[in-house]
């Protein structure tokens, strides 16, 4: 049902066609650094690139994610088809699905309404049909702009400073300690354990954002020397397994 609700949107016109008004144009793609190391002192460049017929979309997104200085809807590469996977996880327009639940939500709505031509919009969501699935989603919420306009090694630090979970990341003591908790908000809320992913560095591995493949570990004594944390379209960050592993190409 998800994979058709998908493709559905793509046959509305969700990321297939190009817009012919200056304001119905994405920001410009921009260059950043993005932070591949533990310790922080590794970086690389990095670009992002955002969606176009988003402009009451990236205001939505502010308050998911909650980053008031988010000035676009980040996608998934410079053809501009998908929401971004990294950012958005199991949003229903992101280029993978989960095997569990891909949430519409007012993100994609708004998407959608502003993708027109002419003097009127072709569509009204009704937002009251898929409030519960925007409720539901998750992923990003309240995350803050450290996650939506850094990386996540920078994300992490923050988290464990403020002393929050990182789910569904792990901290370099989740590899040492071969698993991390999280919980399951499903009454009563269950508490669950999960080891965290990794698989040997490919070179050729690149992520969305242009950021080739580096490995979890330099240090030539780690058993995790030389494997990567996720796969490029989570850019290899360290991640908890039962997230990685729910996810399915659907292009």
């Amino acid at each position: 049902m998800d994979l058709f609700r998908h493709e559905l949107m793509h046959a509305l016109g969700f990321g297939t066609l190009s817009p012919v008004s200056t304001f119905q144009k994405g920001p410009a793609s921009i260059l950043y650094n993005w932070t591949y190391s533990w310790d922080r002192s590794s970086q690389q460049l990095a670009k992002r690139h955002f969606l176009d017929f988003a402009l009451n979309a990236a205001e939505v997104a502010k308050k998911h994610l909650g980053c008031p200085s988010l000035i676009g809807i980040e996608a998934d590469s410079a053809d501009k088809f998908h929401l971004n996977e990294y950012i958005f996880g199991n949003e229903l327009m992101t280029p993978f699905l989960s095997n569990v639940a891909n949430r519409f939500s007012y993100i994609s709505a708004a998407i959608l309404e502003e993708t027109y031509f002419g003097d009127r919009p072709w569509y009204r969501v009704n937002r009251s049909a898929i409030r519960w699935e925007h409720n539901s989603l998750w992923y990003g919420r309240q995350w803050g702009c450290t996650f939506a306009e850094k990386s996540c090694f920078d994300f992490i630090a923050d988290r464990i400073k403020s002393k929050k979970s990182v789910f569904p990341f792990c901290t370099e003591n989740d590899y040492v300690a071969s698993g991390i908790n999280y919980k399951v908000t499903k009454m009563p809320v269950k508490s669950k354990r999960t080891k965290c992913w990794s698989r040997p560095i490919m070179k050729e591995d690149m992520a969305d954002n242009g950021v080739m493949a580096y490995p979890l570990y330099k240090r030539s004594s780690s058993i995790l020397q030389g494997l990567v944390g996720s796969t490029p379209n989570q850019r290899f960050c360290p991640m908890a397994e039962v997230f990685v592993d729910d996810r399915y190409n659907i292009l």
